[in-house]
């Protein structure tokens, strides 16, 4: 993950907990700074933690999935802002799904149902960084046209899309 990466994340050891938001200050040195508590083993309240390991990694909480939308396409289709805030978008039809440029933090799942062929057009005004690679301004990722094919892109502003896929490939412009 990226310095100054803005997350919603969970550290446990086994015993305690907690779950926040934070700001991924150094990313060489995997240092999280924990800026707001949602919710912990200690009362609500940030935990002190003492030695020994810990597991972090990010999360989801659930006031954030009960907000989750549904929308389901057979054919191209330009997203709106509104569907860039967590949707979870089925793809049914060969599609070109093209992307708003949007405010930081916005996010879509797309999922392909059948073996479809979709590809997920940045706008031609934004990088996709595909599974850690930056593509070149304006690419597109292409799945493997199968079914269940699945992207999570997320906006970081100037930086563009970031895509988590199963195997999505660089389409080209």
């Amino acid at each position: 993950m990226a310095t100054l990466r803005y997350v919603t994340y969970c550290i446990e050891d086994g015993t305690d907990w907690e779950i926040g938001e934070g700001t991924v200050t150094d990313a060489a040195t995997d240092t999280l700074s924990r800026d707001t508590v949602i919710a912990s083993s200690n009362a609500g309240s940030a935990v002190n933690w003492g030695a020994g390991t810990k597991r972090v990694f990010c999360v989801v909480p659930a006031r954030d999935v009960s907000r989750q939308s549904i929308a389901s396409y057979g054919s191209n289709q330009t997203l709106t802002v509104t569907e860039c805030r967590g949707y979870v978008i089925y793809v049914t039809g060969a599609a070109t799904i093209t992307l708003p440029a949007i405010a930081d933090g916005m996010s879509v799942t797309i999922i392909t149902i059948g073996a479809v062929a979709v590809s997920v057009d940045p706008n031609a005004s934004d990088l996709i960084y595909l599974d850690g690679t930056a593509l070149d301004d304006g690419d597109k990722i292409t799945n493997l046209s199968a079914a269940g094919d699945i992207a999570v892109l997320t906006y970081y502003s100037a930086d563009g899309w970031y895509a988590s896929t199963n195997g999505w490939t660089d389409g080209g412009a």
